[in-house]
């Protein structure tokens, strides 16, 4: 699969909100958002089915970062788009 295929998979999903994958993104982004702002790690372990969360995918401890601030990055998109920037 090249990156244009990426790219256009990526698109098909973001542009249907209605779409399981989005769904997905979209609850898991608000999960790990609510996480972080409560500071509390119980949250946080639900949030990441404590610490499994694309255990599989994730091979350097560097990884985390990335991943899981794209879903929150997702959520707060989705805000955006929704509700207006002032949601944010």
């Amino acid at each position: 699969m090249g990156w244009n295929n990426i790219i256009d998979i990526t698109k098909s999903i973001m542009s249907n909100p209605n779409d399981p994958v989005y769904q997905t993104w979209l609850r898991q982004g608000q999960a790990l958002r609510a996480a972080v702002k409560s500071g509390d790690m119980n949250t946080f372990n639900q949030a990441t089915d404590a610490g499994r969360l694309h255990q599989s995918s994730l091979k350097k401890n560097d990884d985390w970062g990335y991943k899981l601030q794209a879903f929150i990055d997702f959520a707060n998109w989705h805000d955006a788009k929704t509700k207006g920037l002032n949601s944010l």
